[in-house]
């Protein structure tokens, strides 16, 4: 299993707050701009994963309008001193439509795409396999919460299924 839906939900100031995170992330001037939520900010939304593993971290995520992020393995946090994450479950702020994640298949640089799902739904998604995010028809940032986990995919499953 490479992905599912996930049924959670975030208020409607907090959407507010955190889209307004996102859509001011300037820094580093990626096509995919993290921002790490500190202990306080992941205080505050602690109630979206009431029904669901406690996240190792929590990051707001934009990719701007009209761009694809590089193709990437999520393999950086443990470089940065956070243990590696494997899974996210990744909740829309703001999606346009035509916002897609897109598995990847290749080597040296030479990608393919072999799956590209829609964004509009929160899902729990394998991040340790090449994938991108194609953004490139959107008229505006795609911003989503990534909740990051160090289980399996199957593990976040079988936890969701259980609660």
């Amino acid at each position: 299993m490479k992905y599912f839906d996930v049924d959670t939900s975030v208020r409607e100031d907090d959407k507010k707050w955190l889209t307004d995170i996102g859509n001011n992330i300037s820094e580093p001037a990626w096509t995919i701009r993290p921002y790490k939520l500190n202990e306080e900010e992941m205080n505050r939304i602690s109630y979206i994963w009431k029904d669901l593993p406690v996240p190792s971290y929590a990051a707001v995520i934009m990719v701007p309008a009209n761009t694809i992020c590089k193709t990437h393995v999520d393999d950086k946090a443990e470089a940065n001193g956070v243990r590696q994450r494997i899974t996210a479950i990744n909740i829309p702020l703001i999606v346009h439509p035509t916002s897609k994640f897109q598995y990847m298949e290749g080597v040296d640089g030479c990608y393919n795409v072999v799956d590209s799902i829609d964004l509009i739904s929160t899902k729990c998604w394998r991040v340790d396999i090449p994938h991108r995010v194609n953004n490139e028809l959107s008229p505006f940032n795609r911003v989503v919460l990534s909740l990051s986990y160090t289980e399996t995919i199957d593990e976040i499953y079988s936890a969701i299924k259980k609660s």
